[in-house]
């Protein structure tokens, strides 16, 4: 089992979700980081993903139309409620409606496509937040799944090139 330390004061919000996935694909064992920010990973989620024991006192805040807390998506059935937790967080947001109802349904193929394509052995993690007073609006969807390149290979088993030109063939 490899250690990873978590220096999880320096990390933006969002990018606690691509580090958590990476932590679960790679069987990390975490230490908890400082204070400062522990209750905030209670109140996201993120504390059951990295396995810490819940050893701060902290206000539950509810979570509707600001932020969905870190969760695993599986299944089909799971894709729903999730996204309409984040078109609540949309409509708090200073996007337009059509760039909402595009965001809203892009995520819903993505996280579709990583239930099905990625063969990701957790799902996808998505985790969600909006910060009204920057004007902004965080959403990451992780997999640690066989990645494009992978998946373009389950189809045409001559395909033998790094994911750098799989993606360049997504765009």
């Amino acid at each position: 089992m490899r250690c990873f330390i978590c220096a999880l004061e320096w990390v933006e919000p969002g990018g606690i979700a691509p580090l958590a996935t990476l932590a679960v694909r790679n069987h990390w064992r975490t230490v908890p980081p400082a204070s400062t920010i522990y209750s905030y990973l209670q109140r996201m989620k993120f504390v059951d993903i990295f396995g810490f024991t819940d050893r701060v006192e902290f206000v539950e805040h509810d979570p509707d139309g600001r932020f969905i807390p870190a969760v695993w998506v599986q299944e089909h059935d799971r894709i729903e409620p999730v996204v309409d937790g984040i078109k609540s967080i949309l409509r708090r947001s200073f996007l337009e409606q059509g760039v909402q109802w595009a965001t809203s349904w892009s995520l819903n193929e993505l996280i579709g496509n990583v239930i099905v394509h990625a063969r990701a052995p957790n799902g996808g993690l998505v985790f969600a937040q909006v910060f009204p007073s920057k004007d902004v609006v965080q959403i990451a969807v992780c997999d640690s799944g066989i990645g494009f390149s992978g998946s373009i290979h389950e189809f045409n088993p001559a395909w033998k090139f790094p994911e750098t030109e799989a993606l360049e063939l997504r765009l």
